[in-house]
């Protein structure tokens, strides 16, 4: 069967346009490339004390950042204490005075500890044992 050239023609534009379609789809509908997922960090605004989880921090750019709403984050660090000295599973986030520029000590809301940058955690198996106790 042999196809005049109009005919190839709407061929090729019903191609190119189911692949510019597939392009696209997956361009607009695509979720966070791994980059993305490596860099993220959980942060917290200086200003609303606002916890932002999974942010991707511009490259190159110093604290404090923008985005997701908010002129002011910060990196947090962790805290897994209570007040009675045991470990829990979810962290509190805590915003360390120093990363504003200001030097005072960070103490946790929740337990009262001395909150430092790279704040040492508990053990994995302190961690796990909260959680299957549901602490």
């Amino acid at each position: 069967m042999k196809l005049n050239q109009q005919t190839k023609l709407v061929v090729a534009v019903a191609i190119f346009a189911i692949a510019f379609g597939i392009f696209a789809i997956q361009f607009l509908f695509r979720g966070n490339d791994a980059a993305d997922f490596a860099n993220a960090v959980v942060c917290i605004d200086a200003d609303t004390g606002a916890v932002v989880k999974d942010f991707v921090p511009p490259a190159g750019k110093m604290m404090p950042w923008e985005g997701k709403g908010y002129k002011s984050l910060y990196a947090a660090e962790r805290c897994y204490y209570t007040k009675d000295g045991k470990v829990k599973s979810e962290p509190t986030y805590v915003l360390v005075k120093r990363l504003m520029g200001k030097d005072e000590e960070t103490v946790c809301p929740d337990c009262g500890r001395k909150v430092v940058l790279r704040n040492p955690s508990p053990s994995i198996e302190l961690i796990e044992q909260a959680r299957k106790e549901g602490r």
